[in-house]
């Protein structure tokens, strides 16, 4: 690429960037016509685009620009109002999509195409010389003086760095404004550089270089880390531990560097929403949030279109036209709401609407007309199992094709694309309140958290992000031993039936022989499908590791998505759960599980400014059903009575080379110390196993009852209780909320007996 090209492919990423930007304020100014924040915004983008397509002599993009900029010139000067003639409007929202087609032509043709703008130029003049007559009709030749209508103070504005958040956005986004969407990336200076510095522009293909010999170099860390041990050399075993920070420090900086906000998405939502909502007859409000949440920007490049699709999905098929909103006692303009936030390693991307649901019966109903499924199995079906043929190739509730759906296309391929980056989507619906759409996704795939398995004789190895929970199950002593369902191995956990995958059967071919009292090791997984457990020989560790994506046939006809080097040079191939569940889908699809198992209460709709968390319950007597966030949760566990030690006041139990401090949560709550399942000999304890503060602690209580979800807005309870939060409210009953740091603090308080310290081994 010679200089006038990367000077070109700059004007093109420039370009995109105000075009953005001329877009988000001009839907702003639709609903808020006298917002002149965000009018001088825009004009100061298109005066922008204008002066660098003159440099490069792009003349049908200086002349669009030029016509459409004095038209905003005239409105920010007060010589039209947009209130008295909404038309404007549309009518600038046409002059930029024309701007945006011509810029991507001239990205792949490398030359300004052809055509002819002569119809759209005369529309904005005819429009701009309406202000004040023949007197604004005296247009400024494209070459004439730039600030002929601009003020002293436009002046200094119109030199503002593309990319700029518009005045308008609250101030906790403009505090971090977007990257731009471009082949570059803006890398902020050291934080020890002077706050003045600007930031500088690095080519993306330069970052992913350093990511990849990064990448390497987290290998040959892998590598040498078994020698720290194998070698009792204090020397050796230095040098190893600072290669070993360094490359941490040196992997998290670079990684930095890949990280995108996700406002740089939702600047393109706005116009989306009002041109949807146009075409399907309806009104929508659109609230965002979460646009400081970064994730790696190629994720963001493959979530894009999913996003895109989602929102159209909502507003086409969720939320209903006014009159039909009117009608059910509903606003007459729709809610659509997106959010993002971080959850563990994960980023969340949520879709919402307030409108009619998904219809249950009418899925089950297009499905059986399409042959998707049969009749009697629509009767069967639960409204769980029905919502996943939402995603399904072919599948519509459109009885027609229109510009915006009907086609049976896009979901199945939105389930995919996000499959395809590691990630998942749930949706949760009620019919005739709201439908959610939930994207969770990996920060990155460059560098990822797995979790090594033996199965037969070669180790494997999940993606932490797909892992729920790590369960080492004891067969009972007797038949049978595992509970079926159409002759499919099942397991319990806490009152919902999993089904079982024995991955050594499936790779090697031999059945699996259980004995009584035989201990299973299960890695309970979030497929696409579902929830599913994956038997293996045996769980080794936790480790970081480099992706190398495998060729196109060989993910096609395997389980494996990739592979990784191990620390000993093996090489170990990456699990994919999607493929695990397609092999097991006749273990999960048939499986009802509101049946078999005592199903979860439905979740409550959020409503403005709330936010739903995962609750895991459980029981404490005097006290009722009480709840702790799930993100607390590291593990679930039933303690042999006869494993809890002593240790002064204290009760710990061993796991590994580790010994956990134990809390009996009825003690701390004011329950009596001889009731408790101690007290009443019980051979087995349920224990929570949860990390605080770099702490691993077991909390004891009377049985694990469910997972719910709940409001994060919680009710007080009157008179206040110490150790609880406050409850919320169920359907059927209040639901009280643990409070773990307080909890912990009244254990550590000498007053209560029992002194709180980190337990190590004697």
């Amino acid at each position: 690429m010679d200089y006038s090209d990367k000077l070109l492919d700059e004007f093109v990423d420039e370009a995109r960037e105000l075009i953005d930007r001329i877009d988000l304020g001009l839907v702003r100014l639709e609903t808020q016509p006298a917002d002149g924040p965000t009018l001088g915004d825009v004009f100061r983008a298109m005066h922008t685009l204008k002066g660098s397509s003159g440099f490069f002599a792009l003349k049908r993009v200086e002349a669009i620009s030029h016509a459409a900029e004095s038209l905003l010139g005239r409105l920010r000067d007060g010589e039209l109002q947009l209130g008295a003639d909404s038309a404007l409007i549309g009518l600038l929202l046409k002059a930029n999509d024309a701007l945006r087609a011509i810029v991507t032509a001239i990205e792949k043709q490398r030359v300004e195409p052809a055509g002819n703008d002569t119809d759209l130029i005369a529309a904005l003049r005819s429009h701009a010389a309406r202000a004040t007559g023949a007197h604004a009709a005296a247009e400024r030749a494209p070459d004439a003086a730039p600030f002929a209508h601009e003020s002293a103070a436009d002046r200094e504005l119109a030199g503002a760095r593309p990319g700029d958040t518009p005045q308008w956005l609250p101030p906790a986004d403009r505090a971090s404004p977007p990257t731009p969407d471009a082949d570059a990336l803006a890398i902020s200076p050291d934080e020890g550089a002077a706050a003045s510095s600007a930031p500088i522009k690095v080519s993306v293909q330069l970052v992913n270089t350093l990511m990849n010999n990064v990448g390497e170099l987290v290998l040959a860390r892998n590598k040498l880390l078994p020698y720290a041990k194998a070698y009792r050399d204090k020397g050796l075993s230095s040098v190893i531990a600072a290669i070993d920070r360094r490359t941490i420090d040196l992997q998290e900086q670079v990684l930095r560097t890949r990280m995108q906000p996700v406002g740089q998405l939702w600047t393109k939502i706005p116009r989306l929403v009002r041109d949807v909502a146009e075409q399907c007859g309806k009104q929508v409000t659109l609230e965002m949030e979460g646009a400081a949440t970064e994730l790696d920007r190629a994720m963001l490049d493959v979530v894009r279109d999913p996003v895109m699709h989602l929102v159209r999905n909502c507003i086409d098929h969720g939320i209903e036209p006014p009159e039909i909103r009117a009608a059910r006692g509903k606003p007459e303009a729709g809610r659509l709401r997106l959010n993002a936030y971080h959850r563990d390693s994960l980023v969340v991307i949520e879709i919402g609407d307030d409108g009619a649901g998904i219809d249950f019966g009418l899925v089950r109903k297009r499905a059986v007309e399409r042959g998707l499924i049969g009749a009697d199995q629509s009767v069967r079906m639960t409204d769980a199992e029905a919502l996943e043929i939402i995603f399904w190739p072919g599948f519509s509730t459109r009885d027609e094709v229109t510009s915006v759906s009907g086609r049976g296309v896009g979901m199945d391929v939105v389930k995919a694309n996000i499959a395809g980056i590691g990630g998942s989507i749930e949706t949760d619906s009620r019919t005739g309140r709201y439908t959610v759409f939930r994207i969770r996704i990996p920060l990155t795939l460059a560098i990822m958290t797995a979790l090594f398995v033996r199965a037969g004789k070669d180790d494997y190895a999940f993606l932490q992000v797909n892992l729920l929970e790590l369960i080492r199950h004891r067969l009972p002593d007797a038949a049978p031993l595992l509970e079926h369902y159409r002759d499919r191995p099942l397991l319990r956990i806490r009152g919902e039936l999993v089904p079982l995958f024995f991955l050594s059967q499936h790779l090697d071919g031999d059945p699996p022989g259980l004995a009584p009292g035989q201990s299973l090791n299960v890695v309970v997984i979030q497929t696409s499908e579902g929830r599913l457990g994956v038997v293996v020989d045996e769980i080794r560790q936790f480790q970081e590791v480099v992706l190398k994506p495998l060729e196109r046939s060989l993910r096609e006809s395997t389980l494996f998505s990739s592979a990784t080097v191990m620390g000993d040079g093996r090489v170990c191939l990456i699990i994919d759960v999607d493929r695990l569940a397609i092999a097991g889908r006749d273990l999960i699809a048939p499986l009802d599980l509101a049946r078999k198992g005592k199903p979860a209460d439905p979740a409550p709709a959020a409503s403005s400014g709330e936010r739903l968390i995962s609750v895991l319950t459980f029981a404490i007597e005097g006290l009722g059903e009480t709840a702790l966030p799930l993100d607390y949760v590291s593990r679930l566990e039933k303690i042999a009575l006869a494993d809890v030690r002593t240790n002064g006041d204290r009760e710990v139990v061993q796991h590994g080379s580790e010994l956990i401090q134990l809390i009996r949560v009825g003690h701390c709550l004011g329950k009596a110390r001889g009731s408790t399942a101690a007290g009443t000999r019980a051979m087995r304890l349920d224990v929570i196993i949860t990390e605080i503060d770099g702490m691993t602690i077991g909390l004891v209580v009377d049985a694990i009852l469910r997972i719910v979800k709940v409001s994060d807005r919680l009710h007080k309870a009157n008179p206040p209780r110490e150790g609880l939060l406050g409850y919320a409210l169920l359907p059927d009953q209040p639901l009280n909320l643990l409070d773990l740091p307080a909890l912990l603090e009244m254990q550590a308080d000498p007053a209560n007996g029992v002194s709180f310290v980190p337990v190590t081994e004697p």
